[in-house]
């Protein structure tokens, strides 16, 4: 069978959509709209005429019709039946977002977590989300809670903010403390295999140390590298300097010992994160596109270009 194109995919969605969802809905309308998310411009489609409509992505679609070589017909089955559990969804959301105007900060506070994106792929998302700057990424704070078994999230805007009477400054703190206070440090058990093979074959080379470094608090581990104490602790134990490689939003990979800060190394390790993030099956995972390091003498972190 001839393989669809994106604008085919599209009028095929467009035109059929609907028919997956449940009888209730199959003669709505469907709205088409032109967003920014990360940077690209991609085409949404959300029903026309209701209080709460989800929205999903053409282009995500096609992607998936490519990637899985499935017949329209079942992914648009999966992505109505997605799109129906999330509406039902959005209801409980209306109910939740009253009932939090009525909560006291404690308990507001117990549900308030950071999440860090990079800044360049998210102009459009920070215009409408509090945020602080950190190197050059992002820290966003969000209200998360689950319906049934799903994990879900609002992020604060400063009209929220201002609904449920919280400063910034108070959402960042209580945020911080659930999100980022205690971390793991351990050593890479595969890596350390590896090495083991490598000094057998070759008794003279010398091998950095690598370790994983992750949150305990929260969903995203990576936010371990917003606290200072863990990071010094981490250079204390190393001796010094190291480089903090963001393996995805879950975990960071530090890599200390034989290291030099050279011109190569640098290259080297942007090069090897820049392949990474492209057979990354989900983007959305990816937190940064280069290393860091971590300056024992100023106790700072610092992005790591190729030319410095």
């Amino acid at each position: 069978m001839k393989e669809l194109t994106l604008e085919e995919v599209k009028i095929y969605v467009l035109e059929h959509f609907c028919e997956y969802l449940p009888e209730c809905y199959q003669k709505s309308t469907l709205r088409v709209e032109s967003v920014v998310k990360n940077n690209q411009r991609l085409t949404g489609i959300s029903l026309a005429g209701v209080k709460i409509s989800p929205t999903i992505y053409l282009e995500n679609i096609y992607e998936e019709y490519l990637e899985h070589k499935s017949s329209l017909c079942q992914i648009l089955r999966k992505k109505a039946n997605l799109f129906y559990e999330r509406m039902k969804n959005g209801e409980e959301i209306m109910t939740l977002l009253k009932k939090v105007k009525t909560m006291s900060k404690e308990e507001i506070g117990k549900h308030l977590f950071l999440a860090l994106v990079q800044t360049k792929n998210n102009h459009a998302l920070l215009e409408h989300r509090i945020h602080r700057k950190f190197l050059d990424l992002s820290v966003l704070c969000n209200y998360e809670f689950t319906v049934g078994k799903e994990l879900l999230s609002i992020g604060l805007s400063k009209m929220l903010l201002d609904q449920i009477q919280l400063s910034e400054e108070e959402a960042f703190n209580l945020a911080y403390k659930n999100s980022c206070a205690r971390g793991i440090l351990r050593q890479d058990a595969t890596f350390y295999s590896l090495v083991k093979l490598e000094m057998r074959l070759n008794p003279e080379l010398e091998m950095p140390d690598v370790h994983l470094a992750y949150s305990l608090d929260g969903e995203y581990g990576a936010n371990i590298m917003l606290n200072k104490q863990f990071l010094k602790m981490a250079s204390d134990r190393f001796g010094g300097d190291y480089y903090v490689i963001p393996a995805s939003i879950y975990e960071l990979i530090l890599i200390s010992g034989k290291i030099d800060r050279s011109e190569e190394e640098r290259t080297a390790l942007n090069k090897m994160i820049g392949e990474a993030n492209k057979v990354a099956k989900m983007e959305k995972f990816i937190l940064s596109d280069h290393a860091y390091f971590y300056n024992s003498k100023t106790h700072k972190l610092e992005c790591v270009y190729e030319e410095e």
